[in-house]
């Protein structure tokens, strides 16, 4: 992601779990953000491989957790989501 930028020590930890082979994901505003919502699931930012929360499960966590900022933040997500699809099924009809 070219508009995306860790800092040197988020960079440095991340590459130290990569490198120790400890399994982690990105959950939470971060894999919405990395997700492309407003506020896939394997990317490379700044040279770092991620694992990231998928964004359907993302809204589902939300759901599950049902505080006042995730429902807050639902419909964002859910037009996120809505819009994706959208466009994968335009994609993939050749419109």
């Amino acid at each position: 992601m070219d508009d995306f930028a860790l800092t040197l020590a988020e960079r440095g930890l991340l590459r130290a779990l990569n490198e120790r082979g400890v399994r982690f994901l990105v959950v939470g505003l971060g894999a919405e953000l990395i997700e492309g919502a407003p506020v896939n699931t394997h990317f490379e930012i700044d040279g770092v491989p991620l694992r990231v929360l998928p964004l359907e499960r993302v809204i589902a966590s939300k759901r599950a957790t049902n505080r006042p900022k995730d429902r807050a933040a639902l419909p964002s997500l859910e037009a996120t989501l809505l819009a994706r699809r959208s466009d994968r099924k335009d994609s993939s009809s050749g419109s």
